[in-house]
Order: structure tokens, then C-alpha cells, then sequence
């Protein structure tokens, strides 16, 4: 069994310095070319506002050679984004130190407070950080599945598996891993199955799950799948966060099969909030969103 959990950075923060040193595994959706060539971009705008920055308030600093590496990494993307005029959005998966998502919030709140979500500019608001015109919050960012096990011995204990699944529910040894998930909103996790029992549990901010058996599912994704392949598009493994469901044709596909206007009668659907835990069995199909239903809410999902 799997056990999924998503951490407060809030309550962690003592800990900051040392876990700069460590490297979290980052999922990001890097903008289309064309995009990524607009003035207002918001990752371009993020990834400049970072090369020039000199106060990251109370942000824990890694070392500065971390964050020379990490800008150098972020420009990488952007040069290597750019080289193909027609590039569409595209999923990239990357290691860097948790400054980089505490520094995002910390520039989210910011742009926010001075701009508001749609960048719209207030010569009337003060801007100490000197966020340019026209930004807007830097989102698609997400530690995913980062595991427990990677994690420095005092932090881990921060996260002991409940009684109910140690002793009653499984018994012993029956959790086979345990994750963190911290991601900028919105955050998303397209149509899958687990080949094992699941336990998400909400520790800020609400999810939003659908999820339905494993028969009625799977119908579904193959039905996504006949039609990618009719297309000639390759469809990914249900069982793994691959980078086909995550973006492009089949992004969108799985995404409106599950959540648009026409999704399937009977699927189930509920909220998940701070403390709530859901068990999903083997098998299930479920696809996992952020719940935004207040302004709070698209800062952090964690």
C-alpha cells in the first residue's frame, strides 16, 4: 500500500537549511514557444524577477552557487523551449532544492498583493520587490511523489503511518511507500489507476477527486485511447504519471472526459480539505485537481 500525503512548507521552515541540500523531484509545464516569446509571459517574467532579485524576504537562501544553477536550469528550459518556433506547452521533470517552491509562493504572494491574478497594474500599490507590469502568479510547479525515504530521519518522523492501516487495516509491512506532493495551484493529476491500495490525505488548501471502479474506468481511458490512436498519437501507461497524459492532445482529452460538461453518470466526486483522508482501492480510476473556491486557494496547494 502507498500512503500520499502534502505537506505544509509552513511547518517545515525550521528546517529549511538543511533541506536545501537535498533534491526534490519537480514537475513543470513549461509554456508554448509562442507564448514563452509574449512580453507578459509569466515564466519568463518569474525567471527574470529571480535572476535580479536581492530580497527574497524570509525565503531560506540555498548556497549561491544552487541558485546560479537553478536559474541557469530554468533559462536551459526557456532557450531550449524556443528553438522550435511551433513547441507546444510542453511537461518537463527536473531536481532542485525547496527554495525554488518556497521562492514561487513568496513571488505568487507578491504579485498578487500588487496586481491581483490578472496582472492588471496599480501605480497606487507599493512593489518593493520590483515585480515588473502585467505578471501574474507563477503556477504549474508541483513536487510530485517525492518520497519519505529521502527525507532526513527527524522529518520523517513527522509522518508515522497511522495505527488504523499499520496494525488493523492491512497489518504490518503493508505500506510499500509513502510521498510528499507541494505544488503552486492549480495542480492536476489526469485519469490513472494504482496497482495498489491508496491513501491520500490533505494537509492545505482542498483537492477536488472523481473516481470511479475499475471496469467502468478503464472504459473510459480506452475510449481516450481509440481516439488518440486514431489520430496517430501515442497513449501512455495508465499506471504511471507519464508525460503523454500530462500534456497535449491527450492532457486535454483525459481532462474533458473526466471533467468537462459531458462527464460519465455515476462518477463519484468529493471534496478533500485540511485533515480529511480518502482511500482509494487498487484499481480505482481517479483524477485529482485543485478545489478553487476562494482566492487563498490558488497560492498553494500542499
Amino acid at each position: 500500500m502507498k500512503t500520499r500525503f502534502s505537506l505544509s512548507l509552513f511547518d517545515v521552515m525550521y528546517s529549511a537549511s538543511q533541506l536545501n541540500q537535498l533534491s526534490f523531484p519537480y514537475e513543470l509545464m513549461l509554456p508554448s514557444a509562442a507564448d514563452l516569446k509574449k512580453p507578459d509571459n509569466r515564466f519568463s517574467l518569474f525567471v527574470e524577477w529571480l535572476r535580479t532579485c536581492t530580497d527574497f524576504g524570509s525565503c531560506p537562501l540555498p548556497k549561491r552557487s544552487q541558485l546560479q544553477n537553478l536559474i541557469a536550469m530554468l533559462l536551459g528550459h526557456i532557450e531550449t523551449q524556443c528553438e522550435n518556433p511551433r513547441a507546444e506547452e510542453r511537461f518537463v521533470r527536473f531536481k532542485a532544492p525547496l527554495f525554488l517552491l518556497y521562492v514561487a509562493l513568496f513571488y505568487n504572494q507578491h504579485v498578487v498583493r500588487c496586481y491581483g491574478y490578472d496582472g492588471k497594474f496599480d501605480q497606487h500599490k507599493p512593489n518593493p520587490l520590483h515585480i515588473k507590469p502585467g505578471a501574474r502568479p507563477f503556477t504549474d510547479l508541483y513536487i510530485a511523489q517525492a518520497s519519505l525515504s529521502t527525507l532526513p530521519d527527524d522529518l520523517q518522523k513527522l509522518f508515522p503511518t497511522p495505527d488504523l492501516i499499520k496494525d488493523k487495516l492491512l497489518g504490518k509491512g503493508a505500506v510499500y511507500g509513502s510521498s510528499l506532493w507541494l505544488g503552486v495551484e492549480p495542480t492536476y493529476t489526469p485519469w490513472h489507476r494504482d496497482p495498489n491500495h491508496n491513501i491520500l490525505t490533505q494537509l492545505h488548501s482542498k483537492k477536488k477527486v472523481r473516481l470511479m471502479p475499475p471496469k467502468r474506468g478503464q472504459a473510459i481511458f480506452e475510449r481516450v485511447q481509440a481516439e488518440l490512436g486514431s489520430m496517430g498519437h501515442t497513449v501512455g501507461d495508465p499506471k504511471i504519471r507519464g508525460a503523454e497524459m500530462m500534456q497535449g492532445l491527450q492532457k486535454r482529452l483525459l481532462h474533458d472526459a473526466i471533467w468537462g460538461d459531458n462527464h460519465p453518470l455515476g462518477i463519484g466526486e468529493g471534496i478533500l480539505s485540511p485533515s480529511d483522508s480518502l482511500f482509494i482501492p487498487m484499481g480505482w480510476w481517479h483524477s485529482i485537481k485543485s478545489a478553487e473556491d476562494d482566492d487563498n486557494s490558488r497560492l498553494m496547494d500542499l
